[in-house]
């Protein structure tokens, strides 16, 4: 019998003698296995999108030095399974001033982002989001605006919705919602 056996193996440790390796009991590994393979699978929830603003942002320039009114969407988003670190996203908007949009058509705006994050760690998501108007959104004009983004398996949030209204065409801020 070795000294391993008669002592725990951290005193065998301590005392210069090795434990059997089948007697060693591995820590936990956190997030179920990932051991640093980045094939490790950690999808399996839709981020969950917790505060969605819109806001005037004047105006923005383009490649081509032109200049457009824009509104910049401020969102947050939860990520359980820490697939967030490339986002995609999509946006509808109407002017039917009733708290909600239809989502069911094709998106008005559609992108993707890369995130930088702890793959298959739970982190919140703060993203920005700009659009610019170049008469679509109407300038000067409130809007029920959706947001859905999803993760890096294709999972896509439920919408959220904000109201909002496009910049004058100078980007000086819009009227009040009347």
């Amino acid at each position: 019998m070795t000294l391993s056996r008669l002592f725990s193996p951290a005193l065998a440790l301590a005392l210069g003698c090795q434990p059997d390796v089948d007697e060693i009991e591995p820590p936990p590994i956190p997030k179920g296995g990932d051991t640093g393979d980045t094939a490790v699978d950690c999808s399996g929830v839709a981020p969950v999108i917790t505060s969605l603003t819109a806001s005037p942002d004047g105006l923005h320039e383009d490649e081509q030095g032109q200049t457009f009114p824009a509104m910049v969407f401020t969102l947050e988003a939860d990520d359980v399974d820490g697939d967030l670190s490339f986002v995609s996203y999509r946006m509808w908007w109407d002017d039917d001033l009733d708290g909600a949009t239809d989502t069911t058509g094709s998106a008005l705006v559609q992108g993707q982002t890369a995130i930088s994050s702890t793959r298959c760690a739970s982190f919140t998501l703060g993203l920005n989001l700009s659009i610019s108007s170049q008469g679509n959104p109407a300038y000067n004009t409130w809007y029920d605006f959706a947001v859905s983004v999803a993760d890096e398996a294709g999972m896509w949030s439920e919408p959220a919705f904000c109201q909002g209204a496009m910049p004058n065409e100078d980007g000086s801020d819009p009227d009040p919602m009347k």
